[in-house]
């Protein structure tokens, strides 16, 4: 698996993860099932940091404001690892002149 593809792979990884705990967190009422999508959460940002080299406080801020169902965002067409590493924040990356969207996911 090329650097690229493991990147990749690592960052849909954190997306799913976070999906799920925005979900259970938005559906979820028991405080014990809430306190374990808090943890995958923050599991989530933890990848996100380690794999983008960022801090960890940075990477929560990807997805701060998201409350509800997780529904699907658009994603941005890359070439480079670089660009690969942007798009996991589609929002931000197109923002920024990174990337332009190129659907759903």
């Amino acid at each position: 698996m090329s650097a690229g593809a493991h990147t990749a792979t690592l960052l849909e990884w954190a997306r799913k993860l976070q999906a799920i705990a925005q979900n259970g967190l938005s559906f979820s009422r028991d405080p014990f099932d809430r306190e374990r999508y808090t943890e995958l959460q923050e599991l989530a940002a933890e990848m996100l940091s380690v794999e983008l080299e960022i801090p960890a406080v940075r990477a929560r801020a990807f997805w701060e404001g998201e409350r509800g169902y997780a529904r699907p965002k658009s994603t941005c067409a890359a070439a480079s690892s670089t660009a690969i590493r942007c798009c996991w924040c589609a929002n931000a990356a197109m923002a920024a002149g990174l990337c332009r969207a190129a659907g759903w996911t």
